[in-house]
């Protein structure tokens, strides 16, 4: 059974009156619109709020609108559920959100923020498959740090529950970040308790390397390389980027699960087509409020403009040891996956300069059970940080491994392996 509250984002949605490309900044996503705050159960602006509890950051700009969702009329789990925007009034931003209560006790339970990838993609991908506009991980952090703050002022019910923040793929880069960010204000109503980062992207330097053992054989699976070219593994650890691309093409194999073929376009998934089509109809728009007139799982836009910023090569590496301090994290891989594969997570959790550093590396490997008895992967841990394998499973965990997952997720929030 699931013991958490689940919290979604998904992509800011930027009206067009926004700057151009060529004054730096991100084309609007999707033309947009703004329904009245009438047409919202709640609405609370974070002047208020700053001013009412002296919260730290700089909450002025913000504000957050939410609706009550009704599940009957999507089809989807029936627990309570409010979808709505974070508002930054500054600079025309909205970033939306979708919240399911737990299913199983909800004024006890956990709550589970859930943060997907790209940069520029969605967190319906993991909510469906699993469980902006700015230009670095660090500027999107203010707007999160925004958004539970008011969130948990407006449903306050929620606030003295534990919060653990999870997500993959490019969310090893968000989620350190994110959360130093919300440690960063002592006078706070967010009770964070945890991280975990599934096939994440935190330090390239190392993870890069990896695709050339991955690729070639060493990670478990069979090698994914050119048959016909020797070099191609060692022009991996120069141009690994074109390895990754080359290979795939070539071989015709999903970068996100070397065990399959490509089959669902540029979203590598033919699932997310799914999601994509089932969010853009007309009555599920209509009942999670939504104000864009098309929803996109990943905007390629935003994508650019990380990179161009730099934030894609950050050493995100170096704010774990901080976080250590104050809270346990979790770093999990399924090992499947080659764009964020298990070989490098795992260097570059054994290179993290911490306190822990010997421990951690001379802790034991243990083997990881479901409730059925299927062994689903192994796992070491030492003074709150750990590293498991997750077995067959790609890029997105929780798709692949929905049991092991579940296993993993509630006996980490429960504190098995945080000391």
């Amino acid at each position: 059974m699931q013991f958490w509250s689940a919290f979604l984002l998904a992509l800011a949605s930027v009206p067009s009156a926004l700057p151009s490309p060529a004054n730096n900044a991100v084309p609007p996503l999707r033309q947009s619109f703004r329904e009245p705050d009438s047409d919202w159960n709640h609405v609370i602006q974070g002047s208020e709020v700053k001013v009412d509890k002296r919260f730290g950051g700089d909450l002025a700009s913000y504000a957050l609108r939410a609706t009550k969702v009704d599940p009957s009329s999507l089809g989807v789990d029936k627990v309570k559920q409010y979808s709505g925007y974070l508002d930054d009034n500054s600079r025309d931003k909205h970033l939306f959100y979708w919240f399911f209560e737990s299913r199983n006790d909800p004024k006890n339970d956990p709550v589970l923020l859930w943060l997907s990838g790209g940069p520029g993609c969605s967190s319906m991908i993991g909510l469906f498959m699993g469980s902006s506009d700015v230009f670095t991980t660090a500027a999107a952090a203010k707007d999160v740090y925004a958004l539970m703050t008011l969130f948990f002022e407006q449903f306050p019910e929620y606030s003295k529950q534990e919060l653990h923040i999870s997500g993959d793929s490019y969310a090893g880069h968000y989620i350190p970040i994110f959360a130093a960010e919300i440690l960063s204000h002592k006078n706070r109503n967010i009770n964070l308790q945890s991280v975990l980062i599934g096939n994440g992207l935190t330090n390239p330097y190392i993870q890069y390397a990896a695709y050339e053992p991955m690729g070639c054989g060493r990670g478990g699976l069979p090698a994914a390389c050119y048959h016909d070219d020797e070099n191609e593994c060692f022009t991996a650890r120069e141009t690994c980027e074109r390895l990754m691309v080359i290979s795939a093409q070539n071989a015709g194999l999903n970068v996100y699960d070397i065990r399959k073929k490509c089959d669902g376009g540029r979203h590598r998934y033919k699932e997310l087509n799914w999601i994509e089509s089932w969010l853009n109809k007309p009555e599920v728009m209509q009942a999670l409020g939504v104000e864009v007139e098309r929803f996109e799982i990943c905007n390629d836009r935003i994508t650019d403009a990380f990179m161009e910023a730099g934030d894609w090569f950050l050493p995100i590496e170096k704010y774990v040891p901080g976080l250590l301090v104050e809270i346990p994290v979790l770093i999990y891989a399924g090992d499947c996956d080659y764009v964020c594969n298990w070989l490098g997570n795992q260097a570059w959790t054994n290179a993290l300069e911490w306190e822990g550093q010997d421990a951690f590396n001379s802790a034991n490997v243990t083997e990881l059970n479901a409730a059925s008895g299927k062994s689903y992967g192994t796992i070491k841990h030492a003074n709150g940080f750990a590293f498991l394998r997750v077995l067959q499973a790609g890029h997105l965990v929780p798709y692949d491994q929905p049991e092991g997952s579940l296993d993993f997720v509630n006996r980490w929030i429960k504190g098995e392996w945080s000391e």
